[in-house]
């Protein structure tokens, strides 16, 4: 079955690492119909010659550069999105589409993510918040043995590789831009699955990924803070975006006397470079 899919790859001042990014994508086994390069580089123009491009403000979300990529490419299908420090395995998309057509009703499939220089390292396999409002990654720093290679429904999938259905993203109206940068692929998640589509990983398609923002590689803009601010910023939108109403209630009133609390554990933990993000 031939099914649609437009590859959009966001960048953002990382030329080296977008030419390895491009030069896989070039190599698919089953190749997207288009290439999108959507470019918010501030120093660094995108070396895309040769692909379509679509030029974006620097301080353009990555929400909002979704939202311009859909209504540029105006077409349906599948919408598979690459960060400019993701590059796929040669047989990443022909295995994602793979799980997509045996299980039309997956809303978002994405790939296990391995490590940029060593792929038998994963970095990642979903994302899932605990109890606490933590954001985690139930496989993490593992050596890859072929001890998760089965499909496998999470709560959320990082956006790093995510195979999206179009019709249900057009449905759920997108990312959502009031979303802080690192809630936002989980919020949408969470959105596919409240209305009755699929989350799942398939660990049999790979990418190796930098994760320059969250290596603090990155300006440190985009994420409005440090890595661990950018994260518990998301933790506190999450938790209280799909908390109950008393729930949101106790969170906000909460907020202030548990973050002063996790902040004392962190000093007595000897963490305390972590205590800005607490309190930020």
């Amino acid at each position: 079955m031939k099914v649609n899919v437009s590859a959009v790859v966001l960048s953002h001042d990382q030329p080296t690492s977008l030419t390895r990014v491009l030069d896989q994508l070039s190599k698919q086994t089953s190749p997207p119909s288009r290439i999108l390069v959507v470019d918010t580089s501030k120093n660094e123009p995108a070396p895309t010659a040769g692909f379509e491009t679509l030029k974006l403000n620097h301080k353009t979300s990555f929400a909002l550069s979704i939202e311009a990529a859909v209504k540029h490419l105006a077409t349906d299908g599948y919408l598979w999105i690459l960060h400019d420090d993701s590059a796929p395995d040669e047989d990443a998309l022909e295995k994602l589409l793979r799980e997509v057509e045996l299980s039309p009703s997956l809303a978002v499939v994405g790939p296990k993510q391995v490590d940029w220089d060593d792929p038998k390292l994963i970095k990642q396999m979903g994302l899932t918040l605990t109890r606490g409002g933590r954001l985690f990654s139930r496989v993490r720093g593992e050596f890859d043995q072929g001890q998760h290679d089965h499909l496998e429904d999470v709560m959320a999938v990082g956006t790093a590789g995510a195979l999206v259905n179009l019709e249900k993203y057009k449905q759920l109206g997108g990312f959502d831009p009031k979303a802080p940068p690192l809630a936002a692929d989980v919020d949408f998640s969470i959105r596919a699955r409240l209305s009755g589509g699929r989350v799942a990983i398939a660990p049999d398609s790979k990418i190796a990924h930098q994760m320059l923002s969250m290596n603090g590689k990155r300006s440190m803009g985009w994420l409005g803070g440090t890595p661990a601010k950018a994260i518990r910023h998301a933790e506190f939108y999450l938790a209280l975006s799909y908390a109950s109403f008393i729930g949101f209630i106790l969170g906000w009133l909460l907020l202030i006397p548990f973050a002063i609390a996790n902040s004392l554990v962190l000093l007595v933990r000897k963490r305390a470079g972590s205590i800005p993000a607490e309190l930020a």
